[in-house]
């Protein structure tokens, strides 16, 4: 299922009934704040192990053993969140043949890639099926600046005017990483 990145920021409790989600586009700086909604929202910090992979340090042979050594609660009893950092779609074939037979309901996958070409497996499948959540995290418009930067500013107690965050807004970059990299210099 295609989900827009402002309906997942702003509505993440209507999809938590998922558990398999592909976050992907060159502002990675979106990605990584897609998944920390859904570690916010899920409670993830202290019902489920986060195990993080990156896609150099995984086999082949070695992506069926993941997903069969955490599809059940660990001996604390914790859920297991696994988070797969892809930087090719190597082993996409293989995620998804395993995702398309997973029936556990206690495993939650997310993937965070770069750019997937509309031709991609890994978004083909993820868009197309009604189990999983993609969401496309492209640049910053110039109101998602304006409401980031407002809204960081308000989270850290900082009371700045509205000429300001335009300001701010026309001289920074439509990175959310870099801008929040900036933001924080500023505080």
């Amino acid at each position: 299922m295609i989900v827009k990145f402002n309906d997942f920021e702003k509505k993440t409790e209507n999809y938590l009934s998922f558990r398999f989600f592909l976050f992907y586009g060159p502002n990675y700086g979106k990605v990584c704040d897609c998944t920390n909604l859904i570690k916010s929202f899920k409670n993830i910090e202290q019902d489920f192990e986060v195990i993080n992979f990156f896609s150099d340090e995984i086999k082949k042979e070695d992506l069926s053993r993941i997903f069969i050594e955490n599809s059940t609660p660990n001996i604390f009893g914790s859920k297991t969140f696994l988070c797969f950092h892809l930087n090719s779609e190597k082993i996409s074939k293989e995620i998804i043949s395993i995702i398309s037979k997973e029936t556990n309901t206690d495993l939650i996958v997310v993937l965070k890639c770069h750019q997937l070409s509309p031709r991609s497996s890994l978004r083909s499948f993820f868009e197309k099926n009604n189990y999983s959540i993609s969401v496309a995290c492209y640049e910053e418009s110039d109101n998602e600046k304006k409401t980031y930067i407002s809204n960081f500013l308000q989270n850290e107690g900082v009371k700045i005017s509205e000429s300001l965050i335009n300001l701010l807004a026309n001289n920074l970059s439509n990175q959310r990483l870099e801008i929040k990299s900036e933001l924080e210099k500023i505080i």
